[in-house]
């Protein structure tokens, strides 16, 4: 066993780790990102929403 052969070993564990890991953090990045913006589309919504209709909304 040779030492180029341990780190090309090492190497393809590394590359094999990152491969299933990547897909996983990407979700759930992704999952957060759209939960975040989301919620920030909500409120603004909500904001917006809440402006137009005392507006709207006939006084007296």
């Amino acid at each position: 066993m040779s030492f180029v052969s341990l780190i090309g070993i090492y190497a393809a564990v590394f590359a094999a780790m990152i491969a299933l890991l990547l897909p996983i953090t990407h979700f759930v990045a992704l999952g957060l990102g759209t939960a975040v913006f989301n919620i920030l589309l909500i409120r603004l919504g909500l904001r917006f929403g809440a402006r137009q209709s005392m507006k709207t909304l006939p006084k007296g």
